[in-house]
Formats: structure tokens, sequence, C-alpha cells
């Protein structure tokens, strides 16, 4: 895998939006101003299905906060977040960067899609697909998928200033195993 000097990593997504503040989100610890959370569309899923995410980042300073983007005329991009599964991480790979502001008060959200290949997608999932693989954070070996069980998930984005890391809330994603007959 191609290491780059800036570590952004990619993730496909089908629009970003910005959203209403929404009173039952759960956020991550503030950083610069800004929060994040992470929210599962399905909270469990058969090995090797696709994994669809939603992440939200709310400013809430009294200032401007600047939000990565990797593509032109968008808030808030997925290419610039990465997960982590327990000891796992799905990092795609990376794009160039811009910095965009966010207002006071101002929450952006995207949803991001963790597949491991392109087969298993529907024809919408395919359109909006980059392939990557799942990486043990202490051997560094790679699976297509992860095994069954579950996993605590948390997604991750540096704030743009220096290598600080902004990080949702943890979820709970469970992949189903054969014995459950499913």
């Amino acid at each position: 895998m191609m290491r780059l000097t800036m570590a952004f990593w990619v993730m496909a997504c089908a629009a970003f939006t910005v959203v209403a503040a929404d009173k039952d989100a759960v956020w991550g610890k503030k950083l610069d101003g800004a929060v994040a959370s992470l929210r599962a569309l399905k909270a469990e899923v058969k090995p090797g299905e696709a994994m669809e995410f939603e992440l939200r980042v709310k400013n809430v300073s009294g200032d401007k906060v600047r939000s990565l983007t990797g593509r032109g005329g968008e808030r808030m991009s997925p290419c610039t977040w990465k997960f982590q599964f327990g000891e796992w991480t799905w990092e795609p790979p990376g794009l160039s960067y811009a910095m965009v502001p966010l207002k006071r008060g101002e929450t952006v959200g995207v949803r991001c899609l963790v597949a491991p290949k392109r087969e298993e997608l529907n024809a919408e999932q395919r359109r909006r697909f980059l392939p990557a693989k799942f990486r043990h954070r202490k051997t560094g070996a790679e699976l297509a998928h992860l095994p069954a069980g579950t996993y605590r998930v948390q997604g991750w984005s540096y704030n743009g200033r220096g290598r600080a890391k902004l990080w949702t809330n943890p979820i709970e994603i469970r992949i189903q195993g054969e014995k459950d007959g499913r």
C-alpha cells in the first residue's frame, strides 16, 4: 500500500449534507472546537457485507472551525476519515485535501461505505466504492473482511493542524458467525 505524506483516507460516499442538530446524537471528545458522531445504519451484518456509517461533525465553539474535505464544494468529506474495528483499521487510499470553514453551531454529515469487495455491492454502492482491506494494528496482517464477532468501532480524522485526531463516539458492530444460521 502506498504511504502518503498527508495521512488522510478515502471513504466512498453517497453525498454530504448540512444536517439539523440531533438531540439524540452521541458525540466524541471535543478537539479544537469540534465534536464528531458516528452511527451505523445497521448494527449487525453478515461476514463480507458492506457496512454503512453516518458521520457528523459539529462546531461547538464560538468561532469558525475548519473541516477537511476532499472534493470541491463539499462541506465535509468521507475521504478524510478512517475506521478502527477493535484491533483492526480500515484505511482506503488517499486524495488531496482542502480546509473548509464551519460556522458557529453548524453540523455537517456524510455517509461512509466500508466494504471489502466490489462484487458484493448493489449498483448504487458500486458507484461509490473504493477498495481497501482491514489491517491488524499490531501484526500488520490484512483481511478482505473481518471475522465474526462484536467490534468496538470508532471513526477518526486529523483536524488539519498537525497530527491531532478528532475521534467519534464509540459504537458496537456485530458480524454474524456461521453458528447464527443466517
